[in-house]
């Protein structure tokens, strides 16, 4: 685990760039939390993992009051590339030894709060895709290379209300899309290939459903997708 400390605000003699091995990193404690749709937008994917209490870092982490990118890697293959939240705890490993339980999130969650301009107007006159390099640029966020390019037309109005994490979303559930981010933290979009949801089973507030060997009535009427 590779951390760069973006804050500036360490020690003179602590380095803006620590690694951490996996001595340090609780065994078993790495979870991955990958999510692609909330509903039918997008969603963000995380990292949890729990620092033995004698890493050096620990101090820095909770110290700092900048952000904190982290790079997880096995070897030389990049697993995930994010910043480390604001929110952590202590807690015990498997082994009863006490633990710094931190979580990494994707680079969308940190970086795309920030507003698109600051103030007056800016008007989308391009294809989809040249817009969302723009959010992106503007976020601080590498499209990858192997993103799909979206010819559509975009012509809107944005003011400085619009952050770029809103704007982005809108953008690409009206192209029928979603994003996430990959290893590297770059910027993925994929289609969301369903058009219709009329052939899918309907349940009814009158029907009797078993789960688990225990009968449950339904109070709403639900779609089963």
């Amino acid at each position: 685990l590779t951390l760069t400390f973006l804050g500036g605000d360490l020690e003179v003699t602590h380095p803006t760039v620590q690694t951490i091995g996996e001595d340090h990193i609780a065994r078993r404690s790495i979870t991955f939390h990958q999510q692609l749709l909330s509903g039918l937008k997008s969603a963000s994917n995380q990292v949890d993992l729990s620092l033995d209490r004698s890493c050096p870092a620990i101090e820095d982490i909770i110290a700092t009051e900048g952000d904190v990118k982290a790079v997880l890697t096995d070897g030389d293959r990049t697993l995930f590339t994010g910043y480390l939240s604001t929110s952590y705890t202590w807690t015990l490993t498997h082994a009863g030894t006490q633990a710094l339980a931190v979580t990494i999130e994707d680079t969308g969650t940190r970086l795309l709060g920030k507003a698109f301009i600051e103030n007056g107007r800016h008007l989308f006159n391009c294809a989809a895709s040249e817009a969302i390099e723009a959010i992106c640029a503007r976020a601080g966020i590498t499209v990858s290379p192997s993103c799909v390019w979206l010819t559509e037309p975009v012509t809107r109005s944005v003011d400085a209300s619009l952050s770029c994490r809103e704007l982005l979303d809108q953008l690409v559930y009206e192209l029928g899309h979603v994003y996430r981010f990959d290893e590297l933290g770059q910027l993925c979009l994929f289609k969301v290939d369903c058009t219709s949801t009329e052939a899918l089973q309907v349940l009814g507030k009158d029907d009797l459903v078993v789960v688990g060997g225990k009968a449950i009535t339904l109070s709403k009427r639900i779609r089963q997708y």
